[in-house]
C-alpha cells in the first residue's frame, strides 16, 4: 500500500511534500475497496465507506489541486504486466483532467515487482528523486 499512502499523504499534506512517487499504487477508490479488497477495507477503515473516502487519494488530490498544481513534481509508473495497471492510469487520468502536470509510465514487461520494474526501466531510475532534490541537496552545509 505504499503508492496509496505516497499519494493520499503527499497530496494531503502538500505542503510538506515537493515531490510524491507513486510506483504500481493500489490506488483503488473506497468502493473498490470495499468490493474487491473487502478484509483490508474493514481492517484499516473499520468497513465505514465515509471514513476511508476521507483518507483516500482521490479525494485528497481533488480537494488540493490547486495547492499541488505547478507546485509539486509528481512521477506515476507502472509495470505493463501488473494488476494494478488500470488503477494507475485512471489516477493518471484523473491528474489530467485536474490539469495536474505529472510523470506517466508503464514499464513494458514487469510484474508488481520493484525489482523487475527496476530492470526494465527506460532511462534513469533515480532521475526524477535527483531532480525533485535538486534544489534542497545544493542547501545542505557539508
Amino acid at each position: 500500500m505504499g503508492g496509496y499512502g505516497a499519494a493520499y499523504l503527499g497530496f494531503k499534506y502538500h505542503q510538506l511534500f515537493s515531490s510524491v512517487s507513486i510506483l504500481a499504487g493500489a490506488l483503488h477508490t473506497p468502493k473498490t475497496f470495499r468490493e474487491r479488497r473487502r478484509a483490508i477495507f474493514d481492517n484499516v477503515f473499520s468497513g465505514d465507506t465515509e471514513y476511508a473516502n476521507a483518507r483516500s487519494p482521490w479525494t485528497a488530490i481533488e480537494n488540493n489541486a490547486d495547492a499541488v498544481r505547478n507546485k509539486t513534481s509528481i512521477r506515476i509508473f507502472v509495470g505493463a504486466d501488473d494488476g494494478l495497471l488500470d488503477w494507475n492510469r485512471n489516477y493518471h487520468t484523473q491528474l489530467d483532467e485536474l490539469g495536474i502536470e505529472h510523470e506517466w509510465g508503464v514499464v513494458p514487461n514487469s510484474p508488481h515487482d520493484l525489482e523487475i520494474v527496476m530492470q526494465n526501466w527506460e532511462g534513469d531510475f533515480f532521475d526524477h528523486y535527483r531532480r525533485a532534490f535538486a534544489d534542497s541537496a545544493s542547501g545542505i552545509r557539508q
